[in-house]
């Protein structure tokens, strides 16, 4: 994790992303089948990071919350 951070430090407030950025940040770039399924169009891309591996964004339905290690995990919804 240190030194996923100390590399993201270099790269505060960018201009454009350079070829540079992406090879010390990014191990490699997952693109999985697209999925109509539902009705609409979805295709999940995993970026796997360098020093800390895949990182989940939440989408629009779930969003996490700390818990009292400090980890994040999803919020349950009704």
């Amino acid at each position: 994790m240190q030194q996923f951070l100390k590399n993201v430090r270099r790269y505060t407030d960018p201009e454009k992303l350079t070829a540079e950025m992406v090879n010390t940040l990014i191990d490699r770039i997952e693109v999985h089948a697209t999925d109509k399924s539902s009705g609409k169009r979805k295709q999940k891309i995993d970026i796997y990071y360098k020093a800390i591996g895949v990182f989940n964004v939440p989408d629009e339905d779930e969003s996490l919350l700390r818990d009292e290690n400090g980890n994040f995990q999803k919020k349950q919804t009704a």
